[in-house]
């Protein structure tokens, strides 16, 4: 798996970096959340870490700008912030899951996982071809909206 996480805490991208690349996943870390349009324009990743309280622009801003340049890549919001209504807005956003900090490594592995098993599901979901019987052909497209 190729992960993205975007956090000003070095200490923290580097603790990520180093337990996930263990369990044989790739990790970028992007510290000045200025240099994410570069760097989304030149990688393409798995799933997306967004920490929400980053300097020089609030996170909740950067989930659909993430999405306009990597529509196809989940991202899982992570902050200590423990607040609902941070939650239900970073979900009303476009953000696939909230987890708040702290959060045990096994158990981050196992959300994004998940998160990336339920984004390809949902892409399946979306154009489908079904078949039933031998003369029956039934086509499904669906439109998210």
């Amino acid at each position: 798996m190729r992960m993205l996480v975007i956090d000003d805490e070095r200490e923290f991208v580097s603790i990520l970096q180093q337990w996930f690349s263990k369990r044989g996943h790739t990790v970028h870390g992007v510290i000045d959340i200025r240099t994410l349009p570069d760097v989304l324009a030149r990688n393409q990743y798995d799933v997306i870490s967004l920490d929400l309280n980053m300097p020089n622009s609030p996170g909740l801003t950067w989930i659909e700008r993430i999405h306009s340049m990597s529509p196809k890549t989940p991202i899982i919001v992570m902050t200590a912030q423990a607040d609902p209504n941070l939650a239900k807005l970073a979900l009303q956003s476009g953000a696939d899951d909230f987890v708040c900090k702290p959060v045990s490594l096994p158990k981050l592995e196992q959300i994004m996982d998940t998160t990336r098993a339920n984004r390809r599901r949902q892409a399946q979901l979306t154009s489908s071809t079904v078949c039933r019987g031998p003369c029956l052909r039934l086509e499904l497209q669906c439109t998210n909206g």
